[in-house]
């Protein structure tokens, strides 16, 4: 059994009225927060059976930017192909340049679950999602984000919606899984450059790609 600390690079998710898939080149993000309850890892692409990393119930606003420590805990040494974070729905960025809509300097703060998404939690249940999708009329819910090898998994449209049978296109693509080992050291690297996208009169951040690096 070894002990891990999880660590992030930058972190973003669709927010407000920004979508994964969109095609125009975007921004880069100069911070972006989000609050961050639990931490967990599966060995299945299908997140099945999640072991609880670390908890924290009331959480805090971190600038995943700033390379922060989400938390640590005790993970046996094996390949982990799914990570799930429970976390709030509501996330807070700041674009680096200016692009119409957005404005550089300036905090935006949306919502990734809205009335329209899906989400389920940890026993696949529904998770009920309110708010219209713009940044004003975004609502905090609980959700969990389900990140697996799995190949048919979303670019971040279901990322919320954990998987139940390979390519089932549930949870959100991670590149590489969690390898835990008494020699070896993994940090977790969320590319989020480009991301950043103004349109609609709203200032959002696309799905980043999600991976695990050996150090």
């Amino acid at each position: 059994m070894k002990k891990l600390t999880l660590l992030a690079l930058a972190l973003a998710f669709v927010s407000g009225t920004a979508r994964a898939g969109h095609d125009a080149p975007g921004g880069d993000p100069s911070s972006l927060k989000i609050k961050v309850y639990a931490v967990y890892a599966s060995v299945s692409a299908q997140c099945t059976n999640p072991i609880q990393i670390f908890q924290n119930d009331v959480g805090a606003f971190q600038d995943f930017l700033g390379n922060p420590t989400l938390g640590g805990g005790d993970l046996d040494d094996g390949t982990y192909n799914c990570i799930i974070i429970k976390m709030s729905s509501i996330i807070k960025h700041t674009p680096l340049a200016t692009d119409t809509s957005c404005v550089a300097g300036t905090e935006y703060t949306g919502g990734v679950c809205n009335a329209n998404d899906s989400a389920t939690d940890l026993d696949g249940d529904p998770i009920l999602c309110s708010g219209d999708g713009s940044n004003a009329g975004s609502v905090d819910s609980t959700v969990y984000m389900y990140m697996t090898t799995d190949g048919g998994a979303s670019q971040g449209d279901k990322a919320f919606v954990r998987p139940v049978t390979p390519g089932d296109g549930n949870g959100i693509h991670l590149g590489s899984p969690l390898v835990v080992s008494s020699t070896s050291r993994a940090k977790f690297v969320v590319n989020a450059n480009g991301k950043v996208y103004a349109g609609g009169g709203e200032c959002g951040i696309e799905a980043p790609l999600f991976d695990f690096v050996n150090l």
